[in-house]
Parts: structure tokens; sequence; C-alpha cells
């Protein structure tokens, strides 16, 4: 997490939104904290949701992320753990039907994550400097290498349909983040099989 203490404000920071390049770009800035604490398995990491209580009254802002750019982030994070273990990378269904065998940050939605939190506002992983600006009057710019992943749908396009609306029924509870019109829904994944 990030403390703001001239904002009076914590933004809350899941795993795979963005959130190590948002806490280099902020917390260069006087009274700004980059803040670990425990996550739900007892590790010391910026992704907590237990706030100190020196910082429980500020306000809440959460970085949140496509629910299905996200995964993929994931998924990728998880490959590369494998391949720095000499082992072999996962498909991307292979990862899916397994990551009830891996850690909470590859089973919990957004929305899971943070559960008990009382946010303020949202910080969008594809418009953090305008959300910044509107919620916090911070001016920044995102650094050049950071780029938004556009044509993330095909990567599910391989997946055949069962495992689509699985996958959807698992992240709807995320869509209410703003990103109900770019999810895949059923109708889409019906289309996805029909182009194979």
């Amino acid at each position: 997490m990030i403390v703001l203490e001239d904002k009076k404000a914590v933004i809350m920071t899941p795993p795979r939104t963005g959130s190590e390049m948002l806490h280099r770009l902020l917390c260069h800035r006087k009274q700004a904290y980059w803040v670990c604490s425990q996550d739900p398995h007892g590790h010391q990491n910026r992704h907590s949701t237990e706030i100190p209580l020196d910082w429980k009254t500020y306000d809440q802002y959460i970085v949140v992320r496509n629910p299905w750019i996200r995964l993929l982030g994931l998924f990728e994070e998880h490959n590369r753990f494998l391949v720095s273990r000499s082992k072999n990378r996962w498909t991307l269904t292979e990862y899916l039907d397994r990551r009830s065998e891996l850690s909470w940050r590859h089973n919990w939605t957004l929305s899971h994550w943070a559960q008990g939190l009382e946010p303020k506002g949202l910080i969008h992983h594809e418009s953090i400097p305008e959300d910044l600006r509107k919620h916090l009057k911070i001016m920044s710019r995102v650094p050049i290498d950071f780029h938004p992943r556009n044509r993330w749908k095909d990567e599910y396009k391989a997946l055949d349909y069962d495992r689509l609306v699985s996958l959807y029924m698992e992240l709807v509870p995320d869509l209410i983040y703003g990103y109900h019109d770019r999810a895949i829904t059923p109708i889409m994944a019906r289309t996805f099989q029909q182009c194979r």
C-alpha cells in the first residue's frame, strides 16, 4: 500500500495491477510511504489490506485493473516462477485448471481481496494519471515502458466455451470496478468458438 500523508490517503494495491510502478511513481514524494504489512497468509508485502492504526482514518483508494488482463499477468508471473526453478511453463488452460494449487494471489478476485475496505475512489490501471489527478490532485506521468495489453482477448480464444463461461462467472464481481463493457461474456465466448 501507499500512504500519502499530505493527502490523508491510503492507496491499496492488489497484485498485478501495476502496483510496483505506482509505488515507484508516488513514493518519491514528501510524506509518501511505501508500506508493507501482512497479507492474508501472514507474509509481509505491499499487497496487504491491513491498514496500520495510524492511517485507518485516511481516505482509501483501490487500484483496479481489467480482471481478464490481470489474470493473464498472474499467469505470466507464475510461468516466470516456473522457469526460474527450471520447470516447464504451463499453458493458459493448465494455469486455469491448476490455480487452486497456488497461493491466494492467483485465486482471489479483486473483489475478494478488497472485501472489508471502504474505498472513496478507484484508480484504474488503464487511466492512472487521470485518476490520480481526479481523486488526489496529483499530476503524474506514467513511465514510457508502461503499455496496456491491446490484444488480450486473443489470448483467451484458444480456451473452450465451458472454461470461458466458468471464468466469466468467477470474474463477474470485479465488473463493478468499471469493466462490464470489457468482459468476455458467454455470448462472446460462443463467437470465439464459431471463429475457430
